[in-house]
């Protein structure tokens, strides 16, 4: 490294005859990989994990996020998101995609230098001038950190909360400041059921919120095929879960671009069924991880992502998974020019985990043990001035 940065990859003895003599920090007997990316976070509920009853039915579980979340404090809304980042940076988390509505918790991780971010700025509503007021708070929020060291983005909460015609506008708004989007697609089994009729679980939900409007103009068609008759879905696009997809829809998603980011515990803990893996790698669409929030899962490691895919596909190599939690992720957030690989040119900030007992087993099947997250070092020279 030079400077804070990566400047040559390799074996010691290669480098020793690349570069000659240098500085030498041992590591021992470590597996040294990138920091890890937790492509899809809600930090601001950290601290509301002992007051969301978990193992519920979905609906019920939104309203009261929804209800606990509204009440937080700017204060508390800070230390939730400070608590956030602090367990993730122990686990080897690097980079996140935060999912916000809270401009005071961007501000922390504005602070905290070790963690990477893109902060996506949530806008919902299903009346025209609920939809429109919080879709220029959240374009006012994004553009006031262009050219910071958070990068930011957009998030349409979902197909069943979000004003059609703001699909689109969002989309363009994107291409023309070179921002990404996020949603959550397909995590609810009604959603469908209301895009197609306007009716089910979902339009009761809103309802019983007391957000419905009858102006409404529901899709009356499944919303990926929608999205790309309106040039909405490309590679700038993360989609968040996608558990009830057609087959028609992961086609569309792959031949569009665009990333989904699967949170498996998330979904299990909300008596949810499993992301379809198989499926998903099949049709070679780019899947990154994500742990959702502590509201909804049992910490925000990463690693207990990558055993859950691990568990659900056996036989999927653990390359392919390391990369869905590493350099995938990265490409999905738009930060792969500074974190996700080993690369030279990136900054010099990496993850090395205690292999000691590794003996002649494979290191990358040998990452997806349990209690990984034990083993980990996270390692940031950035600020190191010296050649090593």
């Amino acid at each position: 490294m030079e400077d804070g940065r990566f400047s040559a990859i390799g074996s010691l003895s290669d480098l020793q005859t690349l570069i000659g003599d240098v500085d030498v920090q041992d590591f021992g007997d470590a597996i040294l990989l990138p920091g890890l990316v937790n492509a899809h976070t809600h930090l601001s509920l950290t601290a509301l994990a002992p007051h969301i009853p978990r193992h519920g039915p979905l609906l019920e579980w939104l309203a009261t996020v929804t209800r606990e979340a509204t009440k937080m404090t700017e204060d508390e809304v800070r230390r939730s998101v400070r608590e956030g980042l602090e367990s993730s940076w122990r686990a080897g988390t690097m980079a996140i995609g935060e999912i916000t509505t809270r401009p005071e918790g961007v501000m922390e991780l504005v602070a905290d230098h070790r963690v990477t971010s893109r902060a996506y700025f949530e806008f919902l509503g299903v009346s025209p001038e609920r939809s429109e007021r919080r879709y220029k708070a959240a374009l006012d929020r994004a553009l006031s950190l262009v050219g910071g060291v958070v990068r930011p983005g957009l998030s349409p909460h979902a197909p069943y909360s979000v004003w059609p015609t703001l699909w689109q506008s969002a989309a363009e708004f994107c291409r023309a400041h070179d921002l990404r989007w996020s949603t959550h697609l397909g995590e609810s089994p009604y959603e469908r059921e209301f895009l197609l009729e306007g009716s089910g679980p979902l339009r009761d939900h809103l309802e019983r919120l007391g957000v419905w409007d009858d102006a409404f103009p529901v899709p009356r068609q499944n919303i990926v095929p929608w999205w790309m008759s309106q040039r909405v879905l490309d590679e700038r696009a993360l989609l968040v879960h996608g558990l009830h997809l057609e087959d028609t829809d992961m086609d569309t998603i792959a031949a569009s671009g665009a990333f989904l980011c699967l949170c498996p515990r998330s979904n299990a803990m909300l008596g949810l069924p499993a992301p379809p893996v198989r499926e998903l790698t099949t049709r070679k669409i780019r899947l990154c991880l994500g742990t959702d929030s502590l509201a909804s899962n049992e910490d925000l490691s990463v690693w207990g992502e990558m055993r859950a895919i691990h568990n659900l596909m056996p036989e999927l190599p653990a390359e392919t998974i390391l990369r869905m939690a590493t350099l995938v992720g990265a490409e999905a957030l738009g930060l792969e020019d500074v974190c996700g690989s080993l690369t030279p040119g990136l900054p010099a900030r990496f993850v090395s985990v205690d292999a000691s007992d590794l003996g002649d087993d494979d290191p990358l099947s040998y990452l997806l043990r349990p209690l990984m997250e034990l083993r980990v070092r996270p390692v940031d020279l950035t600020s190191q001035e010296a050649d090593t």
